[in-house]
Order: structure tokens, then C-alpha cells, then sequence
């Protein structure tokens, strides 16, 4: 039932920053009915003007729908992406997405969140971790700012008293969520090329189907200036024997 509310609210001009990236991730696919949501909820088919739609309202960057929310919203985004999560269980692209995409709102609810005390004792440690953080992500993909965060875990556990844990804790947290956002842009791009492929295929099909149907017009006609044809040449030589 979630996804024909989030369908509703759509066609209805009432929809929710989850809603947009909803119709983001199944661009394509039939609003589901009643009879959808008996049959377990499964979509079928192609919605050639949902992908239309899809085309022009697609986001730049998925993630920035966590971008100036306030903590009640954020939270209400978090309910939201858990359930879609649960509901996409079974796409793996999708939860994928909503994985990343849940890193990333929590990242933004502890930032509106957090206390002034905390901001004024992390201020230090993040311009330093800021200025090491665009190195290190610049030309590398999710997978690739995973293993540098799994590398940052096992210096972490093998800290001795002279690592600075606060620092590195820090450059942790940061490439965690830059991963997820360039998860989350990775899987956009993916959506990008395939839906704009679907997009091509389907106005192809629907050329060479116009073209069909010109073709049995004018096959239609023949055979029916055919016909009056023999008519006439049956009635010519009728007359002409008589």
C-alpha cells in the first residue's frame, strides 16, 4: 500500500522528497491497483510516458533531498527510507540505494541535531580532516572509499598512544558518507543510461509500429483499388461478350 500512496500523492501534486526518488528508482512502471497489491504488490509492465516524465524531472543528485530538512523531517525521511528498503528487499540496485541514501540522512539529522558543545570541540579536527578529505575521495568510486575506510578501521584498532584516534575517527565518519554519496550518484548514473536506452527503444518501436500500420493502410488500399480493378475489367468483358 505504501507504493500506491507514493503514486497518489504524486498524480495528485502531493508528494513527499521520498516520493520523488521513488518515482525516480521505478520510472517506468505501472501504477499499482488493488489487484497489484493482492498479487503481493509486484509492478509489471512499461509506462512509456512515465519514462517521459521521468526524463525531465529526474534529480541531478539524489542525495541533496537530505539538503536543508530540519530534524522532524529528517526523521520522517529515515521512517520513509526504512520502508521502501523493506519494500525494494528484493531489487538489489534499490535497497542498495536506500542503504546509501539512509547513511546520508543520518549524517544530516546529527547535524542539525548536535550540540553547540560538540560543534565547538569538533571544529578544530574537521577543518584538518576537511583538508585531507577532498584528496582522498577525488577519482575514486563508493567501492574504493570503502576500502579506505575499512583500511582506517584496522589502523584504528591497532591504535597505539600516539595515533590521534579523534582525527582519524573523524576522516572516518566523513569518508563513510562521501562513499554513500557517491553510491547514491553511481546508482543515479546507472538509472540514467538505462532509462534514457528505454526511452530510445520504446519511441523506435513506437516509430516502426506507425510505420506498420502506414504500411497495411496503403496494402488495405492497394488490395482495394485491386479489386475494384477486376471488377472492372469482369464488367468490361461482360458487356463486350454480350
Amino acid at each position: 500500500q505504501a507504493k500506491l500512496r507514493t503514486h497518489l500523492r504524486v498524480e495528485h501534486g502531493r508528494s513527499k522528497p521520498i516520493d520523488m526518488l521513488y518515482k525516480h528508482l521505478h520510472a517506468g512502471e505501472k501504477r499499482p491497483t488493488d489487484d497489484d497489491l493482492k498479487r503481493d504488490g509486484d509492478d509489471e509492465g512499461e509506462d512509456v510516458d512515465a519514462l517521459l516524465d521521468w526524463a525531465q524531472e529526474a534529480p541531478q543528485d539524489p542525495s541533496s533531498i537530505c539538503d536543508n530538512l530540519n530534524a522532524d523531517d529528517l526523521q520522517q525521511l529515515i521512517d520513509d527510507i526504512e520502508t521502501y528498503k523493506t519494500l525494494d528487499a528484493g531489487k538489489p540496485s534499490c535497497a542498495d540505494f536506500w542503504t546509501a541514501l539512509r547513511v546520508v540522512a543520518d549524517d544530516e539529522l546529527a547535524k542539525v541535531t548536535r550540540t553547540a558543545e560538540r560543534s565547538m570541540r569538533e571544529r578544530g579536527v574537521h577543518t584538518s580532516v576537511r583538508a585531507d578529505l577532498e584528496t582522498m575521495i577525488e577519482g575514486k568510486s563508493s567501492d574504493e572509499l570503502k576500502t579506505v575506510v575499512a583500511s582506517i578501521d584496522r589502523k584504528l584498532a591497532n591504535a597505539d598512544a600516539e595515533l590521534d584516534a579523534e582525527y582519524w575517527t573523524a576522516l572516518r565518519e566523513r569518508l563513510w558518507v562521501q562513499a554513500a554519496r557517491r553510491r547514491l550518484q553511481e546508482i543515479h548514473e546507472v538509472l540514467l543510461a538505462e532509462r534514457l536506452e528505454r526511452i530510445e527503444k520504446a519511441i523506435a518501436e513506437e516509430e516502426e509500429e506507425k510505420q506498420a500500420r502506414r504500411r497495411a493502410r496503403h496494402e488495405r488500399r492497394a488490395a482495394r483499388a485491386a479489386a475494384a480493378a477486376a471488377a472492372t475489367a469482369t464488367t468490361t468483358t461482360t458487356t463486350t461478350t454480350t
